[in-house]
């Protein structure tokens, strides 16, 4: 059997969505460090395909807790909430990449703890893990960013 294959989709223009509920990244801490617009926006539709950028675990007035696992928990919502406002689901994550300050022990124990809530696997979808000294904003642990393709 020929496990290859090919597919057309019609591509069309970029669509960007700032979801209501998840921060305005025109309020985040690079907002602050130039005049000139922010420059990205939370979700990139292109055809089928859907690209949420970074998430972090802060709410919608940019607050950020302080302890792993409630970042790790605001992180997914935020998905969450990017994929619902494209129309999708987690079923439709095919790639993730999380990014952590400590990809130890206790890092992946919450990590699966809290992607148990969304995503309940097998089959899951393609992850890479990067460790890294710092974040962008102070004090952030971790940060996750989804590619979904919508049938």
């Amino acid at each position: 059997m020929d496990h290859a294959y090919h597919f057309r989709c019609k591509m069309g223009k970029r669509i960007a969505i700032n979801p209501k509920g998840v921060w305005d990244p025109s309020q985040g801490p690079d907002a602050k460090v130039s005049k000139f617009p922010v420059g990205w926006s939370q979700v990139a539709i292109k055809g089928n395909f859907i690209f949420i950028s970074g998430q972090v675990g802060a709410n919608e007035k940019g607050e950020m807790p302080l302890d792993l696992k409630s970042q790790m928990e605001l992180t997914y919502e935020n998905i969450d909430k990017c994929l619902k406002a494209a129309g999708a689901t987690w079923d439709d994550v095919v790639f993730m990449t999380i990014y952590g300050t400590s990809l130890d022990v206790e890092f992946y124990n919450i990590w699966r703890e809290v992607q148990a809530k969304y995503i309940s696997g097998p089959p899951f979808p393609a992850l890479t893990g990067v460790g890294c000294a710092r974040l962008t904003w102070p004090n952030q642990k971790v940060e996750l960013d989804v590619i979904a393709i919508k049938d």
